[in-house]
């Protein structure tokens, strides 16, 4: 969850674990790598209603301008509510999602 507003607005519909800092912090965090580390973010979105944005998206944006390099595109997977579960259809593609990026990661080893 990336800003306080978010995290508080899970918390009030009863999301039982709530992170202490959001992704744009953690990243603010981090320093500059000594050589381009290859990154993969991805985040949860509730489908109903569906909120537009990409928390992934904007991770990986910050992610490079900080010396990072893509591994792959940044993925969202949808969740029915803060507490889940993982949207019909969403575990099969986030595995498929995964099973890529392995092959990707794999070429750079």
């Amino acid at each position: 969850m990336s800003t306080a507003r978010t995290r508080e607005a899970a918390k009030q519909q009863g999301a039982e674990r709530i992170p202490a800092r959001g992704i744009r912090a953690w990243i603010a965090a981090h320093a500059s790598p000594p050589r381009a580390i290859a990154v993969a973010p991805v985040d949860t979105l509730v489908v109903v209603p569906r909120l537009p944005g990409s928390a992934a998206k904007k991770a990986m944006k910050r992610l490079v301008a900080l010396g990072y390099r893509p591994a792959i595109e940044p993925e969202t997977f949808g969740v029915q509510g803060y507490a889940g579960p993982v949207a019909d259809g969403e575990l099969e593609r986030a595995r498929r999602w995964g099973a890529k990026l392995r092959q990707l990661v794999g070429r750079d080893a």
